[in-house]
C-alpha cells in the first residue's frame, strides 16, 4: 500500500512522527501505559475528593445532630452520647437520626428510635 505524503513540510514531519509512532510497539505500549497511568491517578483523585466531601457532610451532620440534643435535651447530653455521634460515618443514618431529633417530644422516646 503506497502511503502519500501531505506537502506541507509540518504537516509531512506530523505524518513520518505519526507513521514511525504506530510502527514502534514500544512506543505504543509505554503510551498507552502512561495514558493508563494517567486515568488510574485521576480516578484515584476523584475518588479521594469524593471521599472527603462525604466525610464533610457526615462531620456537618455530627454537629449540627449535636447541637440540636444539647438544645432539645440539655440535661441528656453527655460525651458519651457525643462520642458514639461522632463515631458514626454514615451520612444516611446521621440524616435519619436527625430528623427523629427533631421529631422527638422526649429524649426516652429519642433514645429508644436511636437504638
Amino acid at each position: 500500500m503506497k502511503v502519500l505524503l501531505p506537502k506541507h513540510p509540518e504537516l509531512k514531519q506530523a505524518f513520518e512522527k505519526y507513521h514511525r509512532f504506530c510502527g514502534n510497539d514500544e512506543l505504543r505500549t509505554a503510551a498507552f501505559r502512561q495514558s493508563e497511568s494517567v486515568r488510574l491517578q485521576r480516578s484515584i483523585t476523584e475518588g479521594a475528593r469524593m471521599e472527603g466531601r462525604e466525610e464533610g457532610r457526615a462531620e456537618s451532620l455530627q454537629q449540627y445532630l449535636l447541637k440540636k440534643i444539647r438544645e432539645n435535651f440539655p440535661k441528656h447530653y453527655t460525651e458519651e452520647l457525643a462520642l458514639r455521634i461522632q463515631k458514626v460515618q454514615d451520612v444516611s443514618l446521621l440524616e435519619e437520626w436527625l430528623d427523629m431529633v427533631l421529631d422527638a417530644e422526649t429524649f426516652e422516646e429519642l433514645e429508644k428510635k436511636m437504638g
